[in-house]
């Protein structure tokens, strides 16, 4: 999978971020009413669940078991470099979360970022690759849908449609 989309074992080494501490068993019965109520989403993952062991097959078992020891390998070593402890969060006392080593290099504090701030930093990047406006404040995109909401559906109308 590595090859085919051309990442490095770099960008596929990460730490665990928001762990729980405890794993809940769910019974055989319950398991199946939950895969009956996601349906859909059920037959989505069947699907690829099916295409990505396909892949694995024309990779080759054996060869997709060394590389995901070479995987398991890399992420201890981060691990090791970047984790000082595990601890709880104070708010959610049931999620861990990582304490890295004093004076940490980058890539361990950046792979510590939780998905907010790495979905902003990435965003950030894409914005200095692209001659896209940086897009406005929240009130000036809420001024200005409500203003052509008024021209569309006049005042009274959208009066009425705000009092509910």
């Amino acid at each position: 999978m590595q090859e085919l989309m051309c990442m490095t074992d770099e960008d596929l080494v990460y730490l665990q971020l928001k762990t729980r501490t405890e794993r809940v068993a769910v019974d055989p019965v319950l398991s199946e009413k939950i895969r009956s109520w996601n349906k859909l989403d059920t037959a989505i993952y069947d699907h690829f669940l099916a295409v990505f062991n396909e892949k694995i097959k024309a990779f080759g078992t054996t060869r997709m078991a060394q590389e995901v020891m070479k995987l398991r390998r890399n992420i201890a070593a981060v691990n090791q470099q970047c984790v000082e402890s595990v601890d709880t969060q104070r708010e959610h006392g049931w999620i861990q979360r990582n304490v890295l080593r004093q004076g940490s290099p980058e890539h361990c504090r950046k792979m510590n970022w939780g998905e907010v701030k790495y979905g902003d930093h990435i965003r950030e990047l894409q914005r200095s690759w692209t001659s896209i406006p940086p897009q406005p404040a929240l009130n000036l995109r809420e001024n200005k849908l409500r203003a052509t909401q008024i021209e569309i559906l006049g005042e009274e109308v959208f009066q009425q449609t705000t009092k509910r």
